[in-house]
């Protein structure tokens, strides 16, 4: 694995050696990994070491260009008036309807493309990959 791996579990494990799970969420997330808690429970406990996140990491695969393009496209089939814009309620209630809550760290990633009730989704996602 990369030196990028090995620094970012580093910085969320800070001294202790291991990552709790809301940890080892926030560090793969941060590097650009995409999954479900129920996915990433399936392979990690309450503690993680760097060996066990290495291994989990290496089992992932980063977003692509293609994927980047699904999540567009699901933002799209939600925007009833095709402007390139949701609510930031209906994205939220959009969300949980699909089983991906939010961390209050994560909504507040999200509302900082909220301008006047309004998240520009394809703006969002250029600046969230990039």
């Amino acid at each position: 694995m990369s030196k990028e791996h090995r620094d970012a579990f580093f910085i969320f494990a800070g001294n202790s050696a291991t990552l709790n799970f809301p940890q080892l969420t926030d560090c793969l997330r941060s590097l650009g990994f995409n999954f479900t808690d129920s996915e990433l429970k399936a392979k990690a406990g309450a503690s993680t070491d760097m060996s066990t996140f290495l291994s989990i990491a290496s089992s992932m695969s980063a977003p692509s260009h293609e994927d980047n393009e699904e999540l567009l496209d699901a933002l799209r089939s939600f925007d009833k008036t095709s402007r390139g814009t949701l609510s930031s309620k209906e994205f939220s209630h959009y969300t949980g309807i699909l089983g991906n809550t939010f961390t209050p760290e994560e909504v507040a990633q999200v509302m900082k493309f909220d301008e006047d009730g309004l998240i520009d989704y394809e703006v969002m996602v250029k600046k969230m990959v990039a």
